[in-house]
C-alpha cells in the first residue's frame, strides 16, 4: 500500500485537545483500503509535549463513524496505550496502532459508519500543550521499525 494524501489523516497537525485529528477518510468515496489485509495506523510524534504538560495524558484512537466529526454512532477499531506526555518527543519513534477488520472490510460489516479518522484523547492533566503528531495508514507491517525518522518535509542531502 502506497502512503500517499488519501491515507494521510495528519501531517504537522496539533493534537493537544480531545478532538478529531487531521484529516478524515470517506469509505463510501475510498471503498477498498486494503480488503483483506491488516491495516495500520502509524502515528509520529513531530513536536513534543511543552513542559508544563508532561502529566497530561494522551491517548490516540482510530475510530470509524456515520459523520466527518466522528461523533454519531463511532466505533473504535484501534487505539493506543495511553501515553504520558513526558514521553511524547519525536525520539518515542512511531506509535503503531493496528485496526480491526471493521475499518477496512465492506458496507455492510461498517453499518453505515463510512468516516475513518484518526481522534486523541487527554484523558487526564490536559491539555498536552505543543503537542503535534503527523499519522498515516499502511498496510506495511512497521511493529519493529528502523530508523532514523524524519519530520515531514526534512530532506537528506
Amino acid at each position: 500500500m502506497m502512503t500517499d494524501a488519501l491515507t494521510t489523516f495528519a501531517e504537522g497537525v496539533s493534537a493537544a485537545t480531545t478532538g478529531v485529528v487531521g484529516d478524515v477518510m470517506d469509505l463510501g468515496v475510498a471503498r477498498d483500503i486494503g480488503i483483506g489485509r491488516q491495516l495500520y495506523c502509524v502515528i509520529n510524534v513531530d513536536v513534543a509535549v511543552a513542559g508544563a504538560a508532561a502529566g497530561a495524558e494522551v491517548q490516540f484512537e482510530v475510530v470509524t463513524a456515520a459523520d466527518a466529526p466522528l461523533t454519531s454512532s463511532p466505533l473504535v477499531v484501534g487505539a493506543s496505550a495511553v501515553l504520558l506526555g513526558a514521553n511524547l518527543t519525536p525520539a518515542i519513534g512511531p506509535i503503531v496502532i493496528p485496526l480491526g477488520q471493521v475499518a477496512n472490510n465492506n458496507a455492510q460489516n461498517r453499518r453505515g459508519r463510512i468516516y475513518l479518522g484518526l481522534r486523541a484523547t487527554i484523558l487526564a492533566n490536559g491539555p498536552a500543550t505543543g503537542l503535534v503528531v503527523s499519522a498515516y495508514l499502511t498496510d506495511t507491517d512497521v511493529v519493529s521499525p528502523q530508523g532514523p525518522y524524519y519530520p515531514s518535509g526534512f530532506t537528506v542531502a
